[in-house]
């Protein structure tokens, strides 16, 4: 049983490597989104980093138990964010 407990903790060690690369991502793909704005790829892409750097901190603030609230919002908002980035790629016009 400990085992399964520890397990998702080992991956979400490594979740400042995942908020750097999804850093990286989101800068290049918002480059892209100034050259083009009309690129479905690029705004896509800068949604769903955006919203993986806010999940991934969200579930780094919801550890600590007196901030569990503040990280479960970060959780919600990268959810929204991502629905959103797929909700405006649909309307993008190209």
């Amino acid at each position: 049983m400990d085992r399964r407990k520890k397990q998702p903790w080992k991956i979400l060690g490594k979740s400042d490597i995942i908020n750097v690369i999804a850093g990286v991502a989101l800068i290049v793909s918002l480059i892209f989104i100034y050259q083009n704005q009309y690129n479905k790829i690029a705004i896509l892409t800068a949604c769903i980093a955006g919203g993986l750097m806010n999940i991934m901190n969200g579930v780094k603030t919801m550890k600590d138990p007196k901030s569990k609230t503040t990280g479960m919002t970060y959780l919600m908002m990268g959810v929204v964010l991502i629905v959103l980035g797929l909700i405006i790629t649909q309307y993008v016009m190209k």
